[in-house]
This record gives structure tokens, sequence and C-alpha cells, in this order.
């Protein structure tokens, strides 16, 4: 189930690529829940949507340093790219446009740019 590449003398983090995708796509759903939404639990909507961005603020974090890895001096001939990197790489990319616009975080600044280069370069 977590196989996601075939290559030799390289151990893949699946495990951590299906948590970033499950992590991407349940906490931006969690940011689409309209602010009349009833509480869930005893924590408020405001409450587990910012909740949901501590979380997908460290999930971007995470995909920028596996970034910053594969596009290094040696990232390509040391790392074997498993078939789900290009979707962290839009998932990331989707919460850093649409958070921009509604933050000051200093990392989303530079973010954008980052992630599109690593994405144009990875699918060259």
């Amino acid at each position: 189930l977590l196989q996601q590449g075939q290559c030799q003398g390289v151990v893949l983090c699946e495990a951590i690529a299906v948590t970033l995708r499950v992590s991407f796509t349940f906490y931006l759903h969690i940011l689409d829940w309209p602010a009349v939404t009833p509480a869930v639990g005893l924590q408020s909507i405001r409450g587990w949507q910012e909740c949901a961005r501590v979380t997908l603020n460290t999930a971007t974090n995470i995909v920028l340093d596996i970034a910053d890895v594969h596009d290094g001096p040696h990232g390509s001939s040391r790392i074997c790219t498993p078939p789900s990197y290009p979707y962290l790489i839009r998932a990331a990319l989707r919460y850093v446009e649409r958070s921009k616009q509604q933050s000051a975080e200093g990392f989303l600044k530079n973010a954008s740019q980052r992630l599109r280069g690593t994405l144009h370069h990875l699918l060259e």
C-alpha cells in the first residue's frame, strides 16, 4: 500500500508522504467551513481553523524542506522521487497562495516562488 517508487538503495518516506497528503486534504477542508458552522465538540470553528492553519504552516514548512533537499546540488542523484511528490508541492502551493492574502507569515512570502520553481524543475 505504501510503496510509491521502484528505486534501488533509497529509502522513501512513504508514511510521511501519506501523512502530509491527509493533512493538506483534511485541514484545507476545515479552512473551507463557513463561519456560521456550529461548534464541533467543545471548540469553536475559529479554534478549529486556527489549529488547521498551524498544522498547514508546519506541513508547508516540511514540504519546503523536502523541496530544498530535492533542489540541492546533489538532490536529484541521491533521492528517488515518489509519485506523490508533485501532489505535495501542489497542495502546499495551493495553501500558500490561499494564505498570502490573509497572513503576514514570513515564510509564506517567498514560499510560492520556491514551490513553483520546484514544481517546474520536477516536471521538466
